[in-house]
């Protein structure tokens, strides 16, 4: 019922993502963060996270769409990211030995009680556009995963550090 994609990148990698994808949609970078027993929505300026900052801020984030596409479910004190129109949006974890991969993740459909529910067609059109317009500033390469061959998503300062042997990608 969900959509995604995972890919490898540097902060340099996001930060040209949210300039070329996430600022010409005027499309919004948030966090959850779990305060007094509840998620609490806060703006995030930065998609890119320096290698300084790995540990100490989350690499979890949401991309929620044009303010009047914009839709926040509950489910008692959490967000219910199934039912609410939002992207997950991952920063990859990067500690200058290792590059763990991140993801792009919507549900495009969802229950309530037993009846499947689909989004509104201009979240989705959305939603897919983000993934359209990401997956132009990636690049497909094939790495090799304990002896078998896999086809991924890189930014370019990621396949570079990858492929001269500085950083090694590890899935999750």
């Amino acid at each position: 019922m969900g959509s995604q994609f995972t890919y490898y990148c540097l902060a340099e990698d996001l930060a040209r993502i949210q300039e070329q994808v996430f600022v010409p949609t005027n499309s919004q970078l948030v966090a959850a963060e779990k305060k007094d027993g509840a998620h609490h929505i806060v703006p995030v300026e930065q998609f890119a996270l320096e290698f300084e900052k790995m540990g100490k801020q989350t690499i979890f984030l949401y991309l929620l769409p044009p303010p009047k596409m914009q839709l926040e479910v509950r489910n008692g004190p959490w967000i219910d990211t199934s039912k609410s129109h939002l992207i997950e949006v991952g920063r990859c974890f990067n500690d200058g030995k290792i590059l763990r991969s991140a993801r792009f993740w919507y549900e495009s459909r969802f229950f309530v009680g037993s009846e499947l529910c689909s989004k509104p067609p201009e979240f989705l059109a959305w939603a897919e556009s983000i993934y359209r317009k990401t997956k132009k500033q990636l690049q497909r390469h094939e790495i090799n995963f304990s002896g078998h061959m896999y086809s991924e998503w890189f930014g370019p300062k990621a396949w570079s550090a990858v492929s001269n042997g500085k950083i090694e990608p590890v899935p999750n």
